[in-house]
Order: C-alpha cells, then sequence, then structure tokens
C-alpha cells in the first residue's frame, strides 16, 4: 500500500463532515477549488454552497470529482462511515501494476537513447580534439 493511500486512510478516518472531506480532497490533489469547479462546469455560486455545505454534492459525480482530484478520499470516508474500508480490486492493481511498468520500460528507452547520444558526443569531441592536435603540431 502506498503512502498517499494510507495518508489517505488516515485523513478518511479524521475528517468529520463531507465538507471537510471535499477540500480536503481538493488540497491532497493539489487542485485549487476553483480548477475543480471548471473541470466539472459547476456555476461558482453552487460549488461555493457545495463546499461550505448549503448544497447537495451530486452522488453521480463523485467518480469524476475523484479523477479530477486524484484521488479516492471521498470513497474510504464514506466506507469508513459505515464501518468498512475500501480496497483496490486485483484486477484494478493488476492494470496499475501494467501500466507503471510501461512507464519504466519508456523511461528506460529514453536513458538508453540519452546514454547512447552522450557516447556519441564523447566520440565526437574527442576526435575534434585529436584534429584540432594534429593541425596544431
Amino acid at each position: 500500500m502506498g503512502l498517499d493511500n494510507l495518508r489517505i486512510r488516515e485523513l478518511a478516518r479524521t475528517l468529520k463532515t463531507w465538507t471537510q472531506v471535499l477540500i480536503t480532497a481538493i488540497r491532497e490533489g493539489n487542485m485549487k477549488q476553483e480548477a475543480v469547479r471548471l473541470q466539472m462546469n459547476y456555476d461558482a455560486g453552487l460549488f461555493s454552497r457545495i463546499l461550505s455545505g448549503q448544497a447537495h454534492f451530486p452522488i453521480d459525480r463523485l467518480y469524476e470529482f475523484n479523477e479530477i482530484v486524484g484521488n479516492d478520499l471521498t470513497i474510504h470516508w464514506i466506507c469508513y462511515q459505515h464501518g468498512y474500508e475500501a480496497h483496490v480490486l486485483p484486477q484494478l492493481l493488476e492494470k496499475q501494476i501494467h501500466e507503471k511498468d510501461e512507464q519504466i520500460k519508456d523511461k528506460e528507452a529514453i536513458i538508453s537513447h540519452l546514454e547512447n547520444e552522450v557516447e556519441i558526443l564523447k566520440e565526437a569531441f574527442a576526435s575534434i580534439g585529436r584534429n584540432m592536435k594534429k593541425e596544431s603540431e
């Protein structure tokens, strides 16, 4: 379990209100409330009322909200309020592992390419140095 997931679970246990959960989820996602509002296409007044607890957050938009803020604090909080803990399904974990493996392969390929480029540059500079030395003799 990643550190971020542990932090999210701990937050889910400590937050007391839904509005705290929404605001904290936005903050934990390093997002600005305005950016979330715009991505969810909410009126400024309505979003302000939702975050202050004066209007209800539509549950059918919860997945979208979680995707935007980049965490599942809301899900963990709801589960914890009812005596449950949320766990990622093994299939999703396998998919996430596969995606991370692909990202690692891509980055390794870039590193290998850059290492080759560095070797080419080293050879070119050495050749230039040898030619300059020959010309100065």
